[in-house]
Protein backbone atom coordinates (compact mmCIF):
# COMPACT_ATOMS: atom_id res chain seq x y z
CA UNK A 1 0.00 0.00 0.00
CA UNK A 2 3.31 2.28 0.90
CA UNK A 3 3.96 2.01 -2.44
CA UNK A 4 0.58 2.68 -4.18
CA UNK A 5 0.16 5.85 -1.90
CA UNK A 6 3.72 7.16 -2.85
CA UNK A 7 2.74 6.66 -6.81
CA UNK A 8 -0.13 8.88 -6.15
CA UNK A 9 1.51 11.31 -4.53
CA UNK A 10 3.82 11.38 -6.76
CA UNK A 11 1.95 11.34 -10.29
CA UNK A 12 0.12 14.30 -8.81
CA UNK A 13 3.07 16.53 -7.62
CA UNK A 14 4.63 15.64 -11.08
CA UNK A 15 1.09 16.64 -12.87
CA UNK A 16 0.83 19.90 -10.31
CA UNK A 17 4.26 21.06 -11.08
CA UNK A 18 3.52 21.12 -14.80
CA UNK A 19 -0.39 22.33 -14.24
CA UNK A 20 1.02 24.95 -12.14
CA UNK A 21 4.21 25.69 -14.48
CA UNK A 22 1.65 26.36 -17.67
CA UNK A 23 -0.79 28.28 -15.22
CA UNK A 24 2.17 30.73 -13.81
CA UNK A 25 3.20 31.47 -16.98
CA UNK A 26 -0.59 32.06 -18.64
CA UNK A 27 -1.15 34.45 -15.37
CA UNK A 28 2.18 36.64 -16.02
CA UNK A 29 1.10 37.22 -19.70
CA UNK A 30 -2.38 38.57 -18.79
CA UNK A 31 -0.73 41.75 -18.24
CA UNK A 32 -0.43 41.57 -22.25
CA UNK A 33 -3.83 41.11 -22.71
CA UNK A 34 -4.32 43.97 -25.65
CA UNK A 35 -7.59 44.33 -25.39
CA UNK A 36 -10.72 44.32 -22.81
CA UNK A 37 -12.35 41.59 -24.90
CA UNK A 38 -9.26 39.81 -25.16
CA UNK A 39 -7.98 39.99 -21.80
CA UNK A 40 -11.61 38.86 -21.06
CA UNK A 41 -11.27 35.81 -22.00
CA UNK A 42 -7.57 35.16 -21.11
CA UNK A 43 -8.84 35.58 -17.27
CA UNK A 44 -11.93 33.38 -17.84
CA UNK A 45 -9.17 30.89 -19.15
CA UNK A 46 -7.00 31.71 -16.03
CA UNK A 47 -9.74 30.87 -13.72
CA UNK A 48 -10.16 27.56 -15.44
CA UNK A 49 -6.74 26.73 -15.14
CA UNK A 50 -6.67 27.46 -11.26
CA UNK A 51 -9.35 24.43 -11.16
CA UNK A 52 -7.30 22.10 -13.26
CA UNK A 53 -3.95 22.71 -10.35
CA UNK A 54 -6.72 22.50 -7.58
CA UNK A 55 -7.65 18.32 -9.53
CA UNK A 56 -3.39 16.86 -8.31
CA UNK A 57 -3.64 19.26 -4.95
CA UNK A 58 -6.75 17.14 -3.79
CA UNK A 59 -4.90 13.79 -4.94
CA UNK A 60 -1.54 14.48 -2.80
CA UNK A 61 -3.83 15.65 -0.20
CA UNK A 62 -6.26 12.10 0.02
CA UNK A 63 -3.33 10.50 -0.82
CA UNK A 64 -1.67 12.08 2.54
CA UNK A 65 -4.71 11.63 4.62
CA UNK A 66 -5.84 7.63 3.42
CA UNK A 67 -1.88 7.25 4.84
CA UNK A 68 -2.53 8.48 8.52
CA UNK A 69 -5.61 6.60 8.82
CA UNK A 70 -4.23 3.18 7.42
CA UNK A 71 -0.27 3.03 8.11
CA UNK A 72 2.03 3.82 11.05
CA UNK A 73 2.96 7.27 11.59
CA UNK A 74 6.28 6.89 10.68
CA UNK A 75 5.26 6.29 7.07
CA UNK A 76 3.48 9.15 6.73
CA UNK A 77 4.79 11.59 9.19
CA UNK A 78 7.17 13.39 6.28
CA UNK A 79 4.01 13.67 4.31
CA UNK A 80 1.75 15.15 6.38
CA UNK A 81 4.04 17.62 7.93
CA UNK A 82 6.03 18.61 4.21
CA UNK A 83 3.40 17.79 1.45
CA UNK A 84 0.59 18.85 2.98
CA UNK A 85 1.58 22.49 3.73
CA UNK A 86 3.47 22.76 -0.04
CA UNK A 87 0.35 21.64 -1.58
CA UNK A 88 -2.47 23.60 0.55
CA UNK A 89 -0.25 26.79 1.22
CA UNK A 90 -0.21 27.09 -2.89
CA UNK A 91 -3.11 26.32 -3.35
CA UNK A 92 -5.53 28.20 -0.84
CA UNK A 93 -2.94 31.13 -2.22
CA UNK A 94 -4.63 30.68 -5.64
CA UNK A 95 -8.08 30.10 -4.16
CA UNK A 96 -8.33 33.11 -1.73
CA UNK A 97 -6.04 35.60 -3.62
CA UNK A 98 -5.88 34.93 -7.30
CA UNK A 99 -9.30 34.09 -7.65
CA UNK A 100 -11.44 37.13 -6.13
CA UNK A 101 -8.72 39.08 -8.72
CA UNK A 102 -8.92 37.52 -11.20
CA UNK A 103 -12.97 37.39 -10.74
CA UNK A 104 -13.01 40.95 -10.18
CA UNK A 105 -10.95 41.41 -13.56
CA UNK A 106 -13.24 39.09 -15.25
CA UNK A 107 -15.90 41.78 -14.42
CA UNK A 108 -13.98 45.01 -15.11
CA UNK A 109 -13.48 43.67 -18.55
CA UNK A 110 -16.85 42.56 -19.53
CA UNK A 111 -17.49 45.53 -21.81
CA UNK A 112 -15.14 46.40 -24.52
CA UNK A 113 -15.02 49.92 -25.43
CA UNK A 114 -12.12 49.50 -27.81
CA UNK A 115 -10.19 51.91 -26.34
CA UNK A 116 -6.59 50.81 -25.13
CA UNK A 117 -6.68 49.17 -21.41
CA UNK A 118 -6.60 51.68 -18.39
CA UNK A 119 -3.43 51.99 -16.11
CA UNK A 120 -5.54 50.57 -13.83
CA UNK A 121 -6.84 47.62 -15.13
CA UNK A 122 -3.34 46.30 -16.05
CA UNK A 123 -1.66 47.21 -12.83
CA UNK A 124 -5.10 44.62 -12.03
CA UNK A 125 -3.67 42.35 -14.08
CA UNK A 126 0.13 42.33 -13.32
CA UNK A 127 -0.76 42.29 -9.00
CA UNK A 128 1.89 39.67 -7.33
CA UNK A 129 -1.69 38.33 -5.80
CA UNK A 130 -2.97 37.37 -9.11
CA UNK A 131 0.43 35.89 -10.67
CA UNK A 132 2.68 34.29 -7.77
CA UNK A 133 0.01 31.89 -5.94
CA UNK A 134 0.44 29.88 -9.86
CA UNK A 135 4.20 30.50 -9.41
CA UNK A 136 4.97 28.89 -6.05
CA UNK A 137 2.46 26.23 -6.35
CA UNK A 138 4.75 25.23 -9.54
CA UNK A 139 8.08 25.33 -6.91
CA UNK A 140 6.23 24.29 -4.27
CA UNK A 141 5.55 20.86 -6.47
CA UNK A 142 9.17 20.32 -7.14
CA UNK A 143 10.27 20.29 -3.72
CA UNK A 144 7.16 17.30 -2.96
CA UNK A 145 9.00 15.84 -5.57
CA UNK A 146 12.42 16.35 -4.72
CA UNK A 147 11.04 15.09 -1.23
CA UNK A 148 10.14 12.42 -2.36
CA UNK A 149 12.99 11.29 -3.89
CA UNK A 150 15.71 11.78 -1.06
CA UNK A 151 14.09 12.04 2.04
CA UNK A 152 14.33 8.99 4.04
CA UNK A 153 11.13 6.74 5.84
CA UNK A 154 12.46 9.06 9.31
CA UNK A 155 12.27 12.56 8.46
CA UNK A 156 14.98 14.70 9.94
CA UNK A 157 14.96 18.59 9.72
CA UNK A 158 18.29 18.87 8.18
CA UNK A 159 16.53 16.82 5.11
CA UNK A 160 13.62 19.02 5.01
CA UNK A 161 14.53 22.82 5.89
CA UNK A 162 16.68 23.47 3.00
CA UNK A 163 14.19 22.98 0.08
CA UNK A 164 11.44 24.68 2.85
CA UNK A 165 14.16 27.92 2.90
CA UNK A 166 14.11 27.93 -1.04
CA UNK A 167 10.84 27.14 -1.77
CA UNK A 168 9.88 30.72 0.29
CA UNK A 169 12.91 32.05 -0.68
CA UNK A 170 11.86 32.09 -4.57
CA UNK A 171 8.76 32.73 -3.80
CA UNK A 172 9.57 36.19 -1.86
CA UNK A 173 11.38 36.62 -4.65
CA UNK A 174 8.86 36.40 -7.03
CA UNK A 175 6.47 38.38 -5.50
CA UNK A 176 9.59 41.17 -5.21
CA UNK A 177 9.81 41.01 -9.27
CA UNK A 178 6.12 40.89 -9.81
CA UNK A 179 5.73 44.05 -7.30
CA UNK A 180 8.23 45.90 -9.11
CA UNK A 181 6.79 45.11 -12.52
CA UNK A 182 3.01 46.10 -11.33
CA UNK A 183 4.19 49.14 -10.05
CA UNK A 184 6.31 50.15 -12.60
CA UNK A 185 3.59 49.75 -15.28
CA UNK A 186 1.99 53.43 -14.70
CA UNK A 187 4.77 55.40 -15.30
CA UNK A 188 5.35 55.20 -19.05
CA UNK A 189 1.41 56.05 -18.89
CA UNK A 190 1.84 58.68 -16.91
CA UNK A 191 4.85 60.24 -18.84
CA UNK A 192 2.50 59.82 -22.19
CA UNK A 193 -0.61 61.33 -20.32
CA UNK A 194 1.49 64.44 -19.29
CA UNK A 195 3.36 64.95 -22.38
CA UNK A 196 -0.49 65.10 -24.09
CA UNK A 197 -1.30 67.72 -21.55
CA UNK A 198 1.44 69.51 -22.14
CA UNK A 199 0.68 69.40 -25.73
CA UNK A 200 -2.44 70.38 -25.16
CA UNK A 201 -1.72 73.50 -23.76
CA UNK A 202 0.85 74.50 -26.46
Amino acid sequence: MFSIYNGIIGASALLLLILSWIGGRKASRLLYGGSAARLHRKTRKQMVWAAYIALPSIGIIAATLHMTASMPSVFWEDRVLLHLPLTLVPILAIWLLAMPRLWALWKTTRTDSGAPLPVEVRRQAAHPMLVVPFQTSAIAAAAILYFLLVTPVSLRFGNAIVPILLWATASAALWTIRDRRCRAIARPADRYESGFVADQRL
